[in-house]
């Protein structure tokens, strides 16, 4: 449906994952007192706690975690030619790939990656049919859910964030492994003791 002339193009997309994954890391915040300090590590080691604190300046680190600990891709279920559901895919690989094959010998945490598909409650029946079922397929074929939603209806939305949620909390070695910036955390028992 293009006016007389013009041309359509495809262009191929390169994200900047790599740039991505560290993005909104920010140096461990300065504390006044030492309570403070304590506080806060207290809170960086139960997922969302941090969450909790009162929100002050924006110069104070308020993210919930340094490294994430899940991702929702998400596409657009009203694309009536597939393309969301296409980049959405290849994220997905390009994520993949730079959080799973990094140097060999080391341990890291797998985060949880979810696909999310919007506009459930926008699209033509045929497009919404013909993405949700391959969307279905592909993420069975990759081993990760896939969530239909709509953020006009909230149909969906309260469901893949609480899931989400649970999910973070129940795998504990993504959320409690280290302190901020790899510092371990101690506990009060062990503070003062030199064998712990």
């Amino acid at each position: 449906n293009f006016p007389p002339g013009a041309v359509s193009l495809k262009v191929a997309l390169t994200l900047p994952v790599d740039e991505f994954l560290c993005m909104g890391e920010k140096k461990r915040p300065d504390f006044p007192t030492q309570k403070e300090v304590k506080q806060y590590n207290l809170d960086v080691q139960q997922p969302l706690l941090a969450y909790k604190r009162p929100v002050g300046a924006p110069e104070i680190d308020k993210t919930l975690t340094r490294n994430r600990m899940g991702y929702f891709i998400c596409f657009d279920l009203s694309d009536d030619e597939g393309d969301s559901l296409k980049e959405a895919m290849a994220l997905f690989n390009m994520l993949k790939k730079a959080l799973f094959e990094k140097k060999t010998g080391t341990t890291r945490l797998k985060p949880f990656i979810w696909l999310v598909g919007c506009k459930s409650d926008k699209a033509s029946e045929d497009a919404l049919t013909k993405n949700k079922d391959s969307a279905q397929l592909w993420s069975e074929q990759q081993e990760i859910p896939f969530y239909p939603t709509s953020a006009r209806t909230l149909k969906g939305v309260h469901k893949v964030f609480e899931e989400m949620l649970e999910a973070i909390s129940s795998l504990e070695n993504l959320w409690s492994f280290q302190g901020v910036d790899g510092e371990e955390v101690e506990d009060e028992e062990n503070a003062n003791c030199s064998v712990s």
